[in-house]
């Protein structure tokens, strides 16, 4: 009969041995397959990013697109994190930036909510950096702050010193246009010293513009025409200081505008514009020009301004050069003209309205998205958990099964030695009475 259960015992571990090792095999299939996939989605993120250094954004954009629907249909977070980044960063180079922050956010939730917070194949630190500049486009300040924050922790803890010196730079900003100069000027002065340290000599040369438009926002317009022309030194020392010389002669236009010194503001609005035709100086010279009722001066940068327009991020201030060619028009007599401007710059900042309101209900719904996510994720979790136990039971059963089998065979192997010995005791007591008794 023990035999009989040993043997019973030994053919229930053998079938069950038999799923473990399909089990284990199905295990090995899926890494090296999972392996597979990644290396097509990398091959994929990589062709994305050529087409970046060439500005083909609606290229990298299916890129991206058909990424997603791969990383999506294998279940790979990974993959899809990444091709909801790369997606975000091509609508906002092509200015849409409302999606550009709905795929940002969603790349965010799949990092929060499906990856390992310990995995650093996704970029943590430049999601925020990104969803901080398009909170800051729209004048959503708080939750910049929050995202350039957040970013900046992450950042520092794995010793990303790029993008800690751009997050310390873009709360100095952010900072600024919500008018906490204090806290502006203190971002910018640590930004400074690391630009400084780093020898990142584009960086320093913003810092200390940045501080000199903090002079100018305090009225201090001596100081800042100091802290400009020590800018622009540091520009002539860059490779192509075109773009940056042109902004900061653009500053100090500005200065002179702010206190009325129409002809010293002119002249370096005109020097600027010989570096480089940035936006920003045709849209703010036309202004001025519009304003001291020089209108066919002023018409001519607003045309200049208005082809460079398609180009510009979606903003109340570069609406204005709609305004411009509005009051120009009028005043010059063509009425149609002016009607014509005035209906597009009203159309333009009742766009910009919806799209900043659009940002704010994204900032909401994401939270309450994540809030939700993150509690099916809870339950997930406790299932994977649960059958992790089942199957640690599962596989304790076997190995006590084994030990079991092995205790059971022992068992018979020792039963039958005693058998065997006693027998032979037997016949030696037999053969010993046998003898005695002759």
């Amino acid at each position: 009969m023990v035999k009989k259960a040993g043997n019973l015992a030994f053919f229930f571990i053998l079938a069950h041995m038999r799923k473990l090792i399909l089990w284990v095999g199905a295990c090995l299939f899926s890494y090296y397959a999972y392996s597979g996939i990644e290396e097509d989605i990398q091959s994929n993120f990589d062709q994305a990013y050529s087409f970046f250094a060439t500005q083909q954004w609606d290229s990298s954009l299916l890129i991206a697109e058909k990424t997603y629907q791969l990383a999506k249909d294998k279940n790979n977070s990974w993959g899809k994190a990444n091709s909801l980044f790369i997606k975000g960063w091509s609508l906002y180079k092509q200015n849409d930036l409302s999606q550009a922050l709905v795929h940002y956010l969603e790349a965010l939730r799949v990092m929060q909510t499906e990856m390992d917070p310990n995995d650093h194949s996704f970029d943590r630190a430049s999601i925020h950096h990104n969803i901080g500049l398009v909170y800051t486009y729209f004048s959503n300040y708080d939750e910049a702050i929050k995202f350039y924050n957040e970013g900046l922790v992450i950042a520092e803890e794995y010793d990303h010193q790029k993008l800690v010196a751009n997050f310390i730079y873009n709360l100095g900003n952010v900072y600024k246009y919500k008018g906490d100069l204090a806290m502006s000027a203190d971002y910018f002065l640590k930004a400074k010293l690391k630009a400084f340290n780093s020898q990142d000599k584009l960086k320093y040369f913003k810092t200390i513009n940045q501080l000199g438009l903090i002079n100018k926002d305090l009225e201090r317009y001596d100081s800042a025409r100091v802290l400009y022309q020590k800018a622009i030194l540091v520009a002539k020392d860059l490779k192509k200081p075109e773009k940056q010389l042109a902004k900061v002669y653009h500053n100090i236009a500005n200065t002179y505008l702010l206190q009325g010194n129409y002809d010293l503001a002119a002249k370096n609005f005109e020097e600027a514009l010989k570096h480089k035709q940035l936006f920003i100086t045709l849209n703010d010279y036309s202004e001025m020009l519009v304003n001291i009722q020089s209108y066919n001066e002023s018409l001519k940068y607003a045309e200049l301004a208005k082809e460079l327009y398609p180009d510009q991020k979606l903003s109340g201030e570069s609406a204005v050069v709609y305004s411009t060619l509005s009051k120009a028009n009028y005043a010059l007599g063509n009425t149609d003209g002016g009607l014509k401007y005035l209906e597009t710059y009203m159309s333009e900042i009742d766009r910009y309205l919806d799209e900043r309101e659009y940002s704010k209900k994204l900032a909401d719904s994401y939270q309450i998205d994540l809030l939700t996510k993150q509690y099916f994720l809870t339950l997930e979790q406790q299932k994977k958990e649960a059958k992790i136990a089942s199957l640690s039971w599962f596989v304790g059963l076997i190995i006590v099964g084994f030990l079991l089998v092995f205790a059971i065979q022992r068992y018979i192997v020792h039963h039958r030695k005693v058998q065997a010995t006693n027998a032979i005791r037997d016949v030696i007591m037999k053969s010993n009475l046998l003898r005695e008794s002759l």
